[in-house]
């Protein structure tokens, strides 16, 4: 492809030109598959469906590959801008000046996709936190009702003499009707409570 752009150069300011030229073509193509991962990962975190560990990868991914492109990109703008300089009193210096326009909006653009990715990762890690809180929550709320009922059942399961309800033929039910009443006790307290 490079190749074709050259055809037809007859001066230093026209490779100038093809190199800028082709430079700002192949960027152009890097930057807007960039742009479409990022459209297609931030549909993806919105709908939140998605298995949220899978998709943490996917944005570090696409977070190395801007970073990566980030880094490629800068000292090639510099570089075409100290190029372009040089040519500064040429007949093709308006079509250099336009082409190193071009890069600019293009590296502008990768700046704004990179600050989105970030903001991106930022959400996605405030998703995978709140999941994880909810759970720790129910699962301290779950703990927390049954904590007392394997007090009382422990209490009650050992083999030593004068435990409460042995000789009694309904000690099992009595023993039932207080773990229910525990348990019932507890739910409504964490409820009044809003924890639940």
């Amino acid at each position: 492809e490079f190749q074709n752009a050259l055809k037809g150069v007859n001066s230093a300011s026209g490779l100038a030109y093809a190199l800028i030229r082709q430079t700002a073509k192949s960027q152009s193509r890097l930057i807007t598959q960039l742009a479409q991962s990022w459209d297609a990962l931030d549909a993806e975190v919105l709908d939140a469906k998605q298995d949220l560990p899978a998709l943490q990868v996917r944005v570090r991914q696409l977070r190395s590959a801007l970073i990566t492109a980030h880094r490629l990109l800068v000292p090639q703008k510099e570089t075409l801008d100290g190029l372009a300089e040089g040519f500064a009193d040429t007949e093709d210096h308006g079509h250099i000046s336009a082409q190193l326009h071009r890069l600019e909006r293009q590296f502008a653009e990768l700046n704004i996709i990179r600050d989105y990715a970030a903001m991106l990762a930022d959400q996605l890690s405030a998703l995978v936190s709140e999941r994880t809180a909810k759970s720790a929550h129910l699962l301290a709320v779950v703990s927390t009702i049954f904590l007392p009922m394997n007090l009382v059942v422990g209490l009650f399961g050992a083999n030593i003499p004068g435990i409460p309800f042995a000789d009694s033929g309904m000690g099992f039910f009595m023993l039932s009707a207080i773990l229910l009443l525990v348990m019932c006790g507890s739910y409504f307290i964490y409820h009044k409570m809003r924890w639940i």
